[in-house]
């Protein structure tokens, strides 16, 4: 399984992929600098700090999703369109081995983005801005983000091995974006309508949520679940689908 991942890794993570992250993860660090408002004057931006650093957090999570969708997306297409190398190792292997070793690849691959998406956030706002102040319970944050990157990056594989069209992936960009919409700010989660709730069970959203803060909408034990239940419909149809096609 190891020797699988390994190779994964070299087909799927070659020097042209991690520069486009890199490139991608460079205009999302000009994109935090502007969205501090460093440039404003310190004063101002200590008088108003509450407002200025949840703007803040709001606008950099809001791109930071949409960013891990997009990445997500990218990453599902070159493991599974541009990339059909996965006959070849069947001769060597059984196709669970394959996919799930692949599935393995990609979403530490998007484990570790997410992470640098998150770190870059942080550390703009630390030693850019006065008024920003990492607390331990952000942390939570970072565990959320991973959560919806794997559980998206998931859903995109389920959805491709399927109907094998990639721009059947917009289905799900599109579904993100009513789950995003659905989702009403500093409300309680029990106050939220039955569509919301219905929606977040399989296409969730960060929110911010009164006395509870940023988080999903469910708890990450019953997201986790998720993730392994997709899992498994993954292999069941990968070991059911032709993959020559």
């Amino acid at each position: 399984m190891i020797s699988l991942v390994k190779l994964h890794f070299s087909y799927l993570f070659s020097w042209k992929i991690i520069y486009i992250s890199f490139i991608t993860l460079l205009i999302c660090l000009i994109s935090f600098v502007l969205l501090s408002n460093f440039y404003l004057d310190n004063k101002l931006l200590l008088f108003y700090s509450d407002y200025y650093s949840e703007d803040y957090i709001f606008s950099s999570l809001s791109l930071i999703k949409i960013v891990i969708l997009l990445q997500s997306m990218f990453l599902v297409i070159n493991g599974f369109v541009l990339n059909k190398y996965d006959i070849y190792l069947l001769t060597r292997s059984n196709r669970t081995y394959v996919i799930f070793s692949k599935i393995i690849t990609i979403i530490s691959g998007i484990t570790i983005f997410t992470t640098a998406l998150y770190l870059l956030m942080n550390i703009i706002g630390l030693f850019l801005t006065p008024y920003y102040e990492f607390q331990i319970n952000h942390l939570s944050l970072l565990f959320d983000l991973i959560i919806f990157s794997i559980i998206y990056t998931l859903l995109y594989v389920v959805l491709l091995v399927t109907v094998k069209n990639m721009y059947s992936l917009l289905i799900i960009f599109i579904i993100y974006f009513i789950s995003n919409i659905s989702l009403e700010y500093l409300v309680t989660k029990s106050d939220l309508p039955a569509f919301t709730k219905f929606i977040n069970l399989t296409f969730p959203d960060i929110g911010y949520f009164r006395n509870v803060g940023y988080d999903l909408f469910y708890s990450n034990l019953y997201y986790l679940s998720l993730c392994i239940a997709i899992i498994q419909v993954i292999l069941i149809i990968y070991k059911k689908t032709d993959i020559t096609n």
